[in-house]
C-alpha cells in the first residue's frame, strides 16, 4: 500500500532522508534499476521511475529480498502512483555483440528516454550510469 506516513524499508532509508533538500535542488527526480545482469542468456532490462515527493511504497527495497507476491504488489503501487515509468529492454544478440556493461547502459538510457519526461537527475542503483545528458 502506497502512503505517506508509511514507515520505510531500512535499506532505503538512507534514499529518502535527503528528500526535501533534493527536491529544493531538482524539481524532477527519477530512480532507475536493471535486471538481467545475471542470467546467461535473455535481455537486460531497465525501468526508471518518477515518483510524487514525499511519497513511500511499503515494502520497496531490493527486489531479490521480496517475495514474488509482494514484488507484484510493489509493480502495481508503483504504476498507480508514479508520474512516470520508462523501461528499456536490450536482446541478448545485443549484449553478445557489445557486452553486458555497455547493454546495461543502453537498457537504461532506453528507459530514461521512455518516461517521456526529462528528469533533473537521475539514482543510479547500479555500477554503470547511462549515457545521458542529465545529472547522475
Amino acid at each position: 500500500m502506497s502512503s505517506r506516513n508509511s514507515p520505510l524499508d531500512k535499506d532505503i532509508l538512507p534514499i529518502f532522508l535527503n528528500d526535501e533538500e533534493l527536491r529544493r535542488k531538482y524539481r524532477v527526480i527519477a530512480g532507475i534499476d536493471e535486471a538481467g545482469r545475471g542470467p546467461l542468456a535473455g535481455p537486460v532490462v531497465a525501468a526508471a521511475v518518477i515518483l510524487p515527493s514525499g511519497l513511500v511504497i511499503r515494502g520497496l527495497r531490493d527486489s531479490k529480498k521480496t517475495a514474488e507476491k509482494e514484488r507484484k504488489k510493489i509493480f502495481w503501487d508503483i504504476v498507480r502512483t508514479a508520474g512516470a515509468v520508462g523501461v528499456g529492454i536490450v536482446e541478448a544478440d545485443t549484449i553478445d555483440r557489445i557486452n553486458i556493461l555497455q547493454s546495461t547502459r543502453r537498457a537504461m538510457k532506453f528507459a530514461v528516454e521512455d518516461m517521456g519526461i526529462k528528469p533533473d537527475i537521475l539514482f543510479i542503483d547500479g555500477v554503470a550510469p547511462p549515457d545521458v545528458d542529465l545529472r547522475q
